[in-house]
């Protein structure tokens, strides 16, 4: 069960396409599984994968399966790979805060800590430092942290391991 969560985490998060999982389903052993036992197999083996709201419908499931935390490791790696993406400078700063708009001070996180003092770089000033920094090097570190913790993720076995790396 926790492979096929990891495979819909992985659509959510854009490492595989819709049509990517219903091929990957559809060649498991998951559906050898008794479906009268398993709703969410079967919930998952119902969506038309050819129909326009079949990411949609797999959202849905997946709201279903997942916590607050897990959403945010989400949102974490939708955003990072967004960072890593993108050329402009000013989309940097809205992506870094989009991970960190919903950072809870109450608990220590290396990711979030290293993203939150990255945000607040973007104003020109480097609180790592305690020196004006320049923008063109905090792009490169946001978009370099953004790959390290993308590829940290990928290392990451099970959608907990990647909750735990984020936290």
């Amino acid at each position: 069960m926790e492979t096929l969560k990891l495979k819909i985490f992985e659509v959510l998060v854009n490492d595989i396409t819709i049509e990517e999982f219903e091929t990957w389903l559809y060649k498991s052993d998951l559906l050898n599984e008794n479906l009268k036992e398993n709703s969410l197999i079967f919930e998952v083996i119902t969506i038309n994968y050819r129909k326009k709201t079949a990411l949609k419908d797999l959202k849905y499931i997946a709201s279903t399966l997942f916590n607050e935390e897990h959403l945010a490791v989400m949102k974490i790696e939708v955003n990072c790979r967004k960072i890593v993406n993108s050329n402009t400078p000013k989309h940097l700063e809205k992506y870094v805060f989009n991970i960190i708009e919903d950072f809870n001070f109450e608990i220590e996180s290396t990711v979030y800590g290293e993203f939150y003092s990255l945000y607040f770089s973007f104003d020109g000033y480097d609180y790592t430092n305690y020196t004006k920094g320049s923008l063109k090097e905090i792009n490169s570190r946001t978009v370099t942290y953004a790959k390290i913790v993308l590829e940290s993720l990928k290392n990451c076995k099970t959608i907990d391991d990647k909750k735990k790396f984020c936290s």
